[in-house]
């Protein structure tokens, strides 16, 4: 994030950087930054939206890692507005913001929702609130277009950040209490931080405003509105989501795959193969692994029994969720404890497996890369395919990710002798730092 008054927008938020939006007089709290401190970002959202729960939710469940792993959240307040002023010594501040408001052109988001809000007359203070989130350099998209050194040095540097990275969001869903899905993290949503006096970088979350919360605490029916059910009714029952969302684990894809074609009651292996011959059709020189390599992954996975009886629950699900699609607590009261399980692990799978496929993404669009033969290569060699080439050392980091993508996917499949609900508990309560050890040491 750089100078400016707004910097960013999205479809639930408006960010302006300092000085930054004042809050109205009677909101004023302590512990507030000021609004000309560049450390801090204000971000305009409906009081109804729910980032700020996920974001204390996420500080509680990092720890003393909060501070280094996510954009932490100071405070909040309702907006300043003319029905409602800000302090007098901030009056002059409000013009200058409202007025980036009203000179903001695009349509269609927050800050274009905002500017014509402001337009009519309406008090945003009534309808919105403000966040005050901490600042962070650079994102991975900004990042990767801005980076300037070659591939071999930028993977040195990417390397050592992923063992780490993946304790981080283990801890957010592998506690017993508390678990929190971030299902967005896109190279947007994630930060580069360099780590000082070292050739080395780390990378941390931001964004909270499409996560899922599950708290023991919570009734069965707050759990349904906040977890399973949210993400089957709110997402995969409203939404199609694109073929190259790398944000979305493999099976997430096929379950709103099955869900949008009404696939439920077709043979399995033609469910998948409908959906691989639906990404291959718009594939468009993707550098998502998944889809570059589809044909590798959907040829293997089909041979496994066990990935079939994934399919098998995800055909089930959909047929469920079309039957409640606007009853969250009637779908999820109605799911199997091994549907159960087939959503607990697609789900957590956007917490580890994604992160990591986005950042690799994000390698892969350096234009010294070529990227799609790397990828080929690497899969083929798991796969066990002869006619591979050595590996170059120049591209041998890249290839740690792309492997370690791959045994991550494949993970619960290639069990032998055992139940889908018992081998899916198994590999998501694992430590996946010791997958990548093993790659690493491979």
């Amino acid at each position: 994030m750089e100078g400016g008054r707004i910097i960013g927008e999205g479809v639930d938020g408006c960010v302006l950087t300092e000085p930054m939006w004042p809050c109205s007089a009677d909101s004023m709290k302590q512990g507030l930054p000021t609004l000309d401190n560049k450390d801090y970002i204000s971000k305009i959202t409906l009081k109804t939206d729910m980032e700020g729960l996920y974001r204390n939710a996420a500080t509680r469940l990092l720890g003393p890692l909060a501070s280094r792993y996510l954009t932490v959240l100071q405070g909040e307040c309702s907006p300043a507005d003319s029905k409602h002023p800000a302090p007098r010594s901030q009056i002059e501040t409000f013009k200058s913001t409202e007025s980036s408001i009203l000179q903001w052109k695009p349509t269609g988001e927050a800050c274009g929702d905002l500017k014509n809000q402001i337009q009519k007359g309406k008090p945003i203070s009534e309808s919105h609130k403000i966040m005050y989130i901490s600042k962070y350099l650079i994102n991975v998209k900004e990042w990767i277009l801005r980076i300037k050194k070659p591939l071999n040095q930028v993977t040195q540097e990417v390397i050592p950040a992923i063992r780490p990275f993946l304790e981080a969001l283990q801890m957010l869903y592998q506690q017993d209490g508390e678990q929190l899905i971030h299902i967005d993290l896109h190279i947007g949503n994630m930060f580069v931080k360099p780590i000082q006096g070292k050739n080395s970088l780390q990378f941390g979350l931001t964004d909270f405003g499409h996560c899922l919360l599950r708290r023991s605490s919570d009734t069965k029916e707050k759990q349904a509105h906040m977890f399973f059910g949210k993400y089957l009714c709110d997402y995969v029952g409203r939404y199609e989501f694109y073929i190259d969302f790398s944000q979305v684990p493999l099976e997430s894809r096929i379950l709103n795959f099955c869900f949008v074609k009404n696939l439920d009651h077709v043979n399995p292996g033609s469910l998948v193969k409908s959906w691989e011959f639906e990404v291959n059709k718009m594939r468009r020189g993707s550098k998502d692994l998944i889809v570059m390599e589809v044909n590798m992954f959907v040829d293997n996975l089909l041979k496994k029994p066990l990935f079939i009886a994934m399919v098998e629950q995800i055909q089930q699900i959909c047929k469920k969720l079309r039957a409640n699609l606007t009853d969250r607590v009637r779908l999820v009261q109605g799911l199997s404890f091994q549907e159960e399980v087939t959503l607990e692990y697609i789900l957590t799978r956007y917490a580890c497996i994604s992160p990591i496929n986005t950042i690799t993404e994000a390698i892969m669009m350096l234009p010294s890369l070529n990227a799609s033969q790397e990828a080929h290569l690497t899969v083929h060699s798991y796969f066990g395919k002869k006619d591979i080439k050595l590996r170059t050392q120049e591209s041998v980091h890249l290839t740690y990710l792309i492997d370690f993508l791959t045994r991550a996917i494949m993970a619960p499949y290639e069990q032998h002798g055992s139940s889908l609900s018992a081998v899916l508990a198994s590999v998501q309560g694992g430590d996946l730092r010791i997958v990548w050890d093993d790659v690493i040491k491979s």
